[in-house]
């Protein structure tokens, strides 16, 4: 089956890394603050699972080790792709930005050549827009 090869084994990696370090409760918590509905049938389908695992007579030990375990694995495929998404999108966006100046340094946004003034900083952090999921390396910005 094709790819499209959005998510590199460096994504996974970092993800990986930075969700064993803070841990699964803060890196849920981030979720949820992020993403709620995302977070929310997350945490119903883990508890679920736990359920089904009990019913089946699993020792108490394992089904929350296993719960624990696909846990990790959910938020760290997550932060993985959210990861990648943004990578592509800061590509794109700096491939369009390169596309825009013309040769002799003016923007070829207006026909004039002018280029358009910079959007305004938000006065507050809180009013930068979506909130988003720091990485190891950075923070991801929609």
């Amino acid at each position: 089956m094709a790819s499209d090869k959005i998510v590199s084994a460096r994504h996974v990696l970092r993800a990986l890394m930075r969700t064993k370090r803070q841990g699964t409760q803060r890196a849920m918590a981030e979720l949820e603050r992020m993403e709620p509905e995302l977070a929310g049938y997350l945490m119903e389908e883990l508890s679920l699972l736990h359920q089904k695992l009990f019913e089946l007579g699993a020792p108490a030990a394992k089904t929350r080790w296993l719960v624990r375990r696909t846990e990790s694995l959910t938020l760290v495929c997550i932060a993985a792709l959210r990861q990648s998404h943004y990578d592509l999108w800061r590509q794109d966006a700096s491939t369009v930005n390169a596309a825009e100046v013309r040769v002799d340094g003016r923007s070829a946004g207006k026909p004039d050549g002018s280029s358009l003034p910079p959007d305004p900083k938000p006065a507050h952090p809180e009013s930068e827009g979506p909130r988003s999921l720091p990485i190891s390396d950075g923070e991801i910005r929609p």
